[in-house]
């Protein structure tokens, strides 16, 4: 027979010896696990014992029953609390309630009414713990939660979060199929200013809901697709049958585009990736992050109006080392957002990629607004950046960046920042040089950064 643990606590012994004679413990389900004798004791044996019921007084030294009460039930939700008191006071019974203790008893106890108590509380603790073994619930839980789980996975393999050999057991649990042969990720980008009549959808997030319900349906059939909200934009993820379908698969993201501006009134824009042949082929050469790079910034072009110019300089050395993907775009939505966009005057931005020693830096260089040393600090904290949703500036995206570099490549790498107002912004990407070789890509997506380096130091 499954007996449930009491915790009694009073300051006067005689009491609760006097409760524990009031009641055959074992027969109704229960047994006293142990006793305290003021707020304090009795929260630290809560913790220890992990009990079931905790039967209080209210009155005792260093803390009394109602703040027990409420601490329990912040640390344990589904403890179950009984006070009792000599006071009539209807305060107490008030606060009492509001606190969701389940029983207000007053002194002098009554071993009828205790039992009653008792046997209420058994019962809910009976269904309670029933509902936590009932496979049936446990399933429809897990089948309600599973839409987020799998959201959460996408977005954990985009990052680089998921150990090669850990991603076919993740997508097994969450009814993924990564049948291939080939990938390829494309990001969805809502321009900040939603086009057309007065009544189209303003609010930034039903407007992104928007799109992405309208690229679900037209992908729907005919694509192998899934998308996934990641940091204020709409990522695609789809699977190729073969690298040709590349280009149909482009017109129907043009498509898509078009429709977003007609039906939600939206200026969208889509960025296609490079085509991968694994899920996890998270590193990259700097050559096809530039590509990337360079295919967003023609789109921006348009989207603006050409009111910046884009130069690329990065050295050869450069283009053929390793990077994580998805690095170099956030830096340059920094520099329209907090570079370009309001300035006067046609503005400028540089990519530049140079090696020094075993070290590689990819700069983003706007002649811009700048920002106060404040707002850089603020743009690789995590607590300024925690629980914000990505808006127009936020820096949340070069947060990420920031991460994701660190958490592949060791905190000796990740973004630098240079500003000064009216001066302009350059934000920098510190990579270590390793070149683009299969037994290096291979360690790296592995986590072991420390084989890479000493593979690298062997060839020097």
């Amino acid at each position: 027979m499954n007996l449930y643990s009491v915790l009694l606590v009073d300051d006067e012994e005689e009491v609760f010896q006097l409760i524990i004679k009031k009641l055959d413990w074992e027969r109704m389900g229960f047994r006293i696990a142990g006793y305290a004798r003021n707020g304090v004791e009795a929260l630290e044996i809560a913790e220890e014992l992990q009990v079931d019921v905790v039967m209080s007084d209210i009155k005792m030294p260093y803390m009394d029953g109602l703040t027990l009460c409420k601490k329990l039930k912040e640390l344990y939700q589904s403890i179950k609390v009984i006070i009792f008191s000599g006071f009539d006071e209807f305060e107490y019974a008030k606060e009492a309630i509001k606190i969701e203790a389940e029983e207000y008893i007053l002194k002098p106890i009554n071993a009828s009414e205790l039992r009653e108590v008792f046997e209420r509380i058994r019962g809910n603790l009976d269904r309670e713990l029933d509902e936590k073994r009932n496979i049936d619930k446990l399933t429809e839980y897990y089948m309600e939660s599973l839409p987020v789980l799998q959201e959460n996975f996408y977005t954990s393999l985009i990052e680089g979060q998921i150990a090669s050999d850990a991603i076919g057991q993740y997508a097994k649990n969450y009814q993924i199929s990564l049948s291939g042969p080939f990938y390829v990720v494309t990001i969805l980008h809502i321009s900040s200013n939603a086009v057309g009549e007065e009544d189209a959808i303003r609010d930034a997030t039903l407007l992104s809901m928007s799109v992405k319900k309208l690229a679900e349906e037209s992908l729907a059939g005919k694509w192998d697709s899934r998308t996934v909200t990641y940091l204020g934009d709409i990522i695609v993820i789809t699977q190729l049958a073969d690298e040709e379908s590349i280009t149909h698969f482009t017109d129907r993201m043009d498509r898509i585009c078009k429709m977003a501006k007609r039906v939600c009134k939206a200026r969208v824009t889509a960025g296609i990736g490079h085509i991968c042949n694994r899920p996890e082929q998270l590193i990259i050469r700097v050559e096809d992050e530039i590509k990337h790079a360079k295919n967003y910034m023609n789109i921006q072009k348009v989207r603006y109006k050409n009111i910046f110019s884009i130069k690329f300089f990065i050295d050869d050395d450069v283009l053929e080392c390793c990077t994580v993907k998805l690095i170099v775009q956030p830096l340059l939505e920094n520099a329209i957002y907090y570079g370009v966009e309001y300035m006067d005057g046609e503005g400028e931005i540089e990519v530049r990629g140079y090696r020094r020693a075993d070290d590689v830096y990819i700069e983003v260089a706007d002649n811009g607004l700048g920002m106060p040393e404040e707002t850089m600090r603020a743009l690789l904290d995590e607590k300024n950046q925690s629980g914000h949703e990505r808006k127009k500036g936020s820096g949340v995206g070069l947060l990420n960046v920031h991460n994701r570099i660190r958490l592949r490549f060791g905190a000796a790498y990740g973004v630098e920042i240079e500003s000064q107002p009216d001066e302009g912004t350059t934000v920098r990407l510190h990579l270590p040089y390793i070149p683009f070789e299969a037994e290096r890509v291979a360690l790296l997506e592995e986590g072991r950064l420390k084989q890479v380096k000493e593979a690298h130091d062997g060839t020097e």
